[in-house]
């Protein structure tokens, strides 16, 4: 079988009209695009009377359909359907014999059709055995590997430089199988596990140890960075923003091999790691056959990139090889959001969210299994490249702070009334159509989604803060009882569209306001009341080049610089005609009579040559953004 979801597609039974669809798992949501594709209907069961309007109308024409009930439906189908239907109940044990399933449910489903492509084990294996067997195959990690230093921290570099995300209790499996008292020095091991930020930051301050003992001739740091697996990726991590440079004068005693982890003093010509961050992007830009998880781990190399391109004023040659690379991986990942982007609406929600409003199912499962008190702070505008600007400045300011970065998706168009209510939501646009148009229902529509999720949760909604004084703070106090919170603070978003002068300007507002501790006070008032914090964006921002607008004067529904929104196909049609290279848009996620016109590559609907910071569009720098968990780093 050439796919998984082609495979999931052979499970489907072929001699009925009606198929009925048990999956409470959610392993069938990532083909459901396929299964129309392929003819069906695919009618999702949510409740006992949307369920009987299916059926009354199902009758009149028989059409081929999938009745999918999965873990959210509210009512068992009733017999009279099940006698018209066949069932099909998807479990783990079908899809993965002799895989246990508590293994597999912690997984993060991108592995899924890896390890379904491996061959599966010939006889039942236990929780722990499963786990085994799936780090090998799917983490490439060998237990009996991993009982010293070199070897364990060569391994932690590889899974973080892959991007490989593992669970929390496969990280435990691998520190039971440790006894070794070097490796249990940097105890606990978990975190160096689940987290690529806290792994780098034990790195970076090592790094410096062990730089500093060099120079003098002398032995320091307590890891072994000369060992062989573990010095072939230093100059990587030190090129693609994992590790910062030392400031140090070089001796010639250094061996060359440390030389790319080294800063000399007064020296602030960054181009030789600029050109080697385009390279790296060159080589690492996914296809539009990948899936989301590449992409996500791919926007952390290219924010780097973005972050230190605007640093400075740059070469004409540079800036021409930095358009280059950026307009094939525009195009690259155009074609994956045409081709992939709306079966991340379907998507289970288990391990992470993938789209932005997935966050709050995220959330409820989140909680449900942990406990834990949650913070949702929308920074609103914040892209991969000021969350790289942001992250430095919490690892500097926040020491004691555990960060686990991933990314999730904007709503299309990527406009604040759109992708930000849709946060709050947790539902596409087109369940909230009544107030698409401004952000003002999102307290009424995060309070609904608490109220029919989980009634139990005592959550609010803390409303919007612009960031700029610290007293705003107060209006908190009375919430932080809560379970579950959920704000907006705007500055990035005043900084980026009162930005004149590009990018570059728009990162030294940000660097400004970052220093002025408003987000430290925040993340400081809300970790100090026991809140772990889930930050993230509901859209990012590029830089883009007026190519005129078309003149339809009322016909526009909404008028923005990256999209134009009309209540008609045909004007939209019409105005596509004037600019041939933008696209039309028309996802599923939508309401009816929603049609998008949105600008292409670096293009915007502004007076020709004009330069401004915008958004709306489906770049990658405007549509993946931040999710980032913030928690009080373990004790030991």
């Amino acid at each position: 079988m050439s796919s998984w979801k082609e495979f999931l597609m052979t499970k489907l039974p072929t001699d009925t009209q009606l198929i009925i669809l048990i999956d409470p798992e959610s392993l069938f949501l990532d083909a459901i695009p396929l299964a129309q594709e392929s003819g069906y209907d695919v009618h999702q069961h949510l409740s006992l009377m949307a369920l009987t309007r299916f059926f009354e109308g199902w009758k009149a024409n028989k059409p081929r359909t999938i009745l999918y009930v999965g873990a959210d439906s509210k009512a068992t189908v009733s017999y009279h359907i099940r006698q018209a239907a066949k069932e099909l109940t998807l479990t783990w044990e079908l899809l993965f014999p002799n895989l246990h399933k508590d293994s597999l449910r912690v997984l993060e489903r991108d592995y899924l059709p890896v390890l379904w492509a491996k061959r599966l084990p010939a006889r039942p294996l236990t929780t722990e055995q499963s786990m085994q067997h799936i780090l090998d195959v799917v983490f490439t990690c060998r237990l009996r590997d991993l009982n010293s230093l070199p070897h364990f921290i060569a391994y932690a570099i590889r899974l973080h430089y892959r991007g490989l995300r593992m669970p929390l209790s496969y990280a435990q499996a691998i520190v039971r199988s440790i006894d070794h008292p070097d490796v249990l020095a940097f105890a606990p091991l978990e975190p160096l596990l689940t987290s690529t930020n806290t792994f780098m930051n034990l790195l970076q301050d090592e790094w410096a140890h062990y730089v500093h003992a060099l120079a003098k001739g002398e032995a320091g740091g307590r890891i072994p960075f000369a060992y062989e697996d573990v010095r072939v990726y230093m100059d990587n991590l030190f090129q693609e923003g994992f590790l910062d440079p030392v400031e140090w004068h070089v001796r010639e005693t250094i061996p060359a091999w440390v030389k790319p982890g080294l800063k000399m003093q007064g020296n602030e010509d960054d181009s030789e790691r600029l050109m080697a961050l385009i390279d790296r992007l060159q080589e690492s830009c996914p296809s539009s056959a990948k899936p989301f998880s590449d992409w996500s781990h791919f926007m952390r190399t290219y924010s780097e990139t973005l972050q230190q391109y605007y640093a400075h004023s740059r070469e004409p040659e540079v800036r021409q090889r930095v358009d280059i690379v950026r307009k094939t991986v525009r195009k690259r990942f155009k074609e994956w959001v045409l081709s992939s982007y709306s079966a991340q609406q379907t998507r289970a929600v288990g391990t992470q969210p993938y789209m932005v409003n997935h966050i709050p199912l995220f959330m409820k499962r989140y909680h449900a299994e942990s406990g834990k008190k949650l913070a949702l702070v929308v920074l609103d505008c914040m892209s991969w490249d000021a969350w790289a600007i942001i992250r430095d400045y919490l690892n500097c300011s926040m020491k004691s702070l555990e960060m686990t970065e991933t990314s999730v998706l904007a709503q299309v168009p990527s406009i604040t009334s759109v992708s930000r209510q849709a946060i709050f939501a947790g539902t596409p646009p087109k369940n909230f159509a009544k107030s698409i148009g401004s952000t003002s229902g999102e307290g009424k529509l995060w309070r609904i989604f608490w109220e029919t999720n989980n009634p139990q949760v005592a959550a609010s909604y803390s409303g919007y803060f612009r960031g700029a004084n610290t007293d705003e703070l107060g209006t908190l106090s009375s919430e932080l009882n809560n379970d579950i919170l959920g704000l907006v603070v705007g500055m990035i978003d005043e900084t980026v569209h009162g930005s004149a002068m590009g990018i570059a300007a728009a990162h030294s507002g940000l660097t400004v306001w970052l220093n002025s501790g408003w987000l430290k006070s925040l993340l400081n008032l809300l970790i100090d009341n026991d809140f772990e914090v889930l930050l993230t964006s509901d859209h990012g921002y590029v830089e883009a080049i007026g190519q005129g607008s078309p003149s339809q004067g009322a016909l526009v529904t909404k008028r923005g610089e990256r999209v134009r929104i009309y209540d008609s196909l045909t004007f939209c049609e019409q105005a596509r005609n004037q600019f041939t290279e933008s696209l039309i848009w028309k996802n599923g996620g939508m309401p009816e009579g929603y049609f998008c016109l949105i600008a292409d590559d670096d293009k915007a609907f502004m007076p020709y040559g004009e330069l401004a910071v915008v958004h709306g569009g489906i770049s990658p720098e405007e549509l993946i953004v931040p999710f980032v968990h913030i928690r009080r780093k373990q004790l030991e």
